[in-house]
């Protein structure tokens, strides 16, 4: 197989992006990621060839101690970070350089920002076609991919059983998940006698406190906190026979891991992350509730619970669509197509 052209430099590395950085590696491409916090624990995880690079901070900006080597002619593609970008002008050259990654946000002054370094560019790879908007003049060389998780063998059929009340939420536990309001929510169903259970898989900042929420509640029986689960069986064994994974909050990745076991997700309509905007059409792969208040997602779980085959039907649209359209090996394609 002939080498790919092209080298890619990111800033730190989520474990769920390692399988397309393995991807790219293994297909020949030089990966760089730019190191600011302690990799030790990941690089057993990545493909030998992928370099590892401490930085350092100088007033807010991210500058890699040492020298990357030279792309050697290779189309460049930098992961989009505030901090990286006056080291990659003087770098590469910004006029060189694919940015990738970079969506439109809540911020106008961020937004505007983007688009100018954007329009000096070589193009825009967003993660979802929402991020294009920034894209200005650029728009032509510029394109999407969506942003996604690798699943070796996705189910065959959804897991979703439209009959049950088990909820599940996934994700980091921080503010802007919104995770008390799930809980409360629970509460006001089961206090309407709907004997709803809730399975919690990640972590954060919020854990504890929300545990403390749940014992209050007088939840501690129906509700169960999982911690961060990596096995992709353990994951499966958790979804298996839910009925909604409930995002009460941005939800963003847990969208499409959600739909990778087809379970379709009740989340915040006017929430702004890619995830929600342009994966989820309300009543085809998920469902909106439109206000940020227990008793109105209590509510809409209810209705949804007594429509089974509403729920069937969503269900399978929602794994029919990762498997189209989000799975991680279509996203490591379009990756290359981008920057061809």
């Amino acid at each position: 197989m002939d080498k790919l052209n092209l080298t890619v430099v990111a800033r730190n590395a989520a474990l769920f992006r390692l399988p397309f950085y393995n991807s790219l590696a293994e297909k020949g491409a030089q990966i760089f990621i730019v190191c600011t916090k302690d990799h030790s624990a990941i690089k057993d995880l990545l493909n030998p060839n992928i370099n590892l690079v401490s930085a350092r901070h100088v007033l807010g900006l991210c500058f890699p101690s040492k020298p990357v080597v030279s792309h050697q002619g290779n189309k460049v593609v930098v992961a989009f970070n505030i901090e990286l970008m006056p080291w990659v002008a003087y770098k590469f050259g910004l006029k060189n350089v694919f940015l990738w990654g970079i969506g439109y946000g809540n911020n106008r002054v961020g937004n505007i920002v983007r688009s100018l370094i954007i329009s000096k560019s070589r193009g825009l790879i967003s993660y979802m076609p929402s991020g294009l908007r920034l894209a200005g003049e650029r728009r032509e060389q510029s394109s999407f991919l969506v942003n996604s998780v690798f699943v070796k063998n996705p189910p065959v059929e959804s897991m979703v059983d439209p009959l049950s009340k088990k909820l599940i939420f996934i994700g980091s536990l921080d503010k802007r998940k919104k995770v008390d309001l799930l809980l409360r929510a629970v509460s006001i169903l089961r206090e309407m006698g709907e004997d709803y259970t809730l399975e919690i898989v990640g972590d954060g900042e919020q854990r504890n406190s929300l545990e403390a929420l749940a014992q209050a509640l007088e939840l501690k029986e129906v509700v169960t906190f999982h911690g961060s689960v990596g096995l992709h069986e353990l994951k499966m064994k958790i979804f298996r026979g839910a009925l909604l994974c409930i995002q009460p909050g941005q939800a963003g990745l847990s969208v499409l891991e959600s739909f990778s076991f087809g379970v379709p997700v009740l989340t915040y309509r006017h929430a702004v992350s890619g995830g929600e905007i342009d994966n989820i059409k309300d009543g085809v792969t998920g469902f909106f509730y439109e206000k940020l208040c227990p008793i109105e997602l209590a509510l809409t779980i209810m209705g949804l619970s007594q429509k089974p085959h509403e729920i069937s039907r969503v269900a399978d649209n929602a794994l029919r669509y990762f498997k189209l359209f989000a799975n991680g090996d279509r996203m490591v394609e379009r990756f290359i197509e981008s920057v061809k």
